[in-house]
């Protein structure tokens, strides 16, 4: 295969997983020169779309160091266990002692192989599959920022094959008359400070998910104002400008009918549920230019008794075959299969030494073959 011509190994490498082409590193040099190149990555950017996504979790500080880790879990009868490489995770992150406490990790967003991971002092771009991080350049606030209301968008450019990450941020907030004023920062990948753009946001926001060239955002609702419920705020990442998305009609949005941004098969969509049941409506927005919305789900996400906590829906991803719902009383995971309209419920295995398993994140993820070596110093 060494033999053939440049452009065919490149078409077959573009078409391969992630995670089989970095173990071709390995092979030869041609092959790791091959894989390298930015042109492949961008190549398999476009081509491996039908790649199966993998679900990551993300623990937070654990043993007697305070460590955030980040694992590939795989299903072991019913059991998500950590896949490590020789004893390794695919990201550690070493919290320090601040004034505040230690130091946590935060997954703030994803995009198209890259994660950005933030924490009191810090912003992180990171490809766990190519075990390479990168901590972009430090923000500098006119005011007193609320570092716990930060919200870090991460999304990619098609017109310059560029990733952007957005910071959202206060420059000022009166929590007695919540009155607040918003700032946006846009780092792109390769500059050296971040640039501070005109465009902010209508409403406070969080949780964000890049879908269709725009990061999307529901409003805050922590905030328990009438006006701000059930808002969508998009990001264009090409115009650099923020607009409202209309939401379904039928839909309530507030602290006790939570709902989840995600991507679904390329489609922004919501995930509707209620605090105290086990009810999921999934609102998929099918037509961007007319804002449609149809509800094409409606799901009973019920536990089994053995799996029963303080039960409720704190986040929800994507799978290959459905979506994943993460039990935030509880350290399980539940799988619904949208072809089969099964559940099946997994306990997440508690790590060696570990001595809390509440600080957790489990999300799906598609890797990447570009190298962050280019853009900076790696941790």
């Amino acid at each position: 295969m060494a033999e053939l011509p440049r452009e065919i190994m490149d078409n077959i490498f573009s078409r391969l997983p992630v995670k089989l082409l970095l173990r071709f590193r390995c092979v030869s040099k041609l092959w790791c020169n091959i894989i390298d190149d930015p042109c492949l990555a961008n190549m398999h950017r476009t081509q491996a779309g039908d790649e199966e996504p993998l679900v990551l979790l993300l623990l937070g500080f654990h043993d007697r160091i305070e460590m955030s880790s980040l694992y590939e879990l795989e299903d072991n009868r019913g059991v998500l266990r950590p896949i490590t490489s020789n004893k390794q995770p695919l990201l550690n992150l070493e919290s320090k002692e601040t004034e505040n406490g230690i130091e946590q990790y935060y997954l703030q967003s994803f995009c198209k192989g890259l994660l950005c991971i933030s924490s009191l002092s810090k912003v992180i771009l990171s490809n766990p599959l190519r075990k390479e991080s990168l901590i972009l350049p430090p923000v500098t606030l006119e005011y007193k920022s609320m570092p716990n209301f930060e919200s870090y968008g991460l999304g990619f450019d098609t017109s310059t094959n560029m990733y952007k990450a957005v910071h959202v941020f206060y420059k000022e907030i009166d929590f007695d008359t919540m009155r607040y004023k918003l700032g946006t920062r846009v780092y792109s990948l390769g500059s050296t400070s971040w640039r501070e753009i005109s465009s902010i946001p209508s409403y406070p926001i969080w949780k964000p998910i890049y879908v269709n060239e725009a990061i999307h955002w529901i409003t805050d609702t922590r905030f328990e104002i009438d006006n701000l419920k059930g808002k969508i705020v998009s990001f264009d990442i090409g115009k650099e400008e923020f607009q409202l998305t209309p939401h379904p009609a039928d839909i309530h949005i507030d602290s006790f009918h939570p709902c989840y941004l995600i991507n679904l098969r390329g489609d922004l969509a919501i995930v509707e549920s209620q605090s105290c049941s086990a009810s999921v409506v999934i609102w998929v927005l099918k037509n961007w230019n007319t804002k449609q919305w149809v509800k094409e789900f409606s799901l009973y996400i019920a536990a089994p008794s053995m799996y029963l906590g303080n039960s409720y829906i704190s986040s929800v991803c994507p799978s290959e075959s459905g979506l994943i719902f993460k039990d935030g009383g509880t350290s399980t995971v539940a799988h619904y299969n949208l072809g089969s309209d099964e559940v099946e419920w997994y306990k997440i295995c508690k790590l060696t030494g570990s001595k809390r398993m509440d600080l957790l994140q489990v999300f799906s993820f598609k890797g990447s073959l570009i190298s962050l070596k280019s853009y900076g110093k790696l941790m």
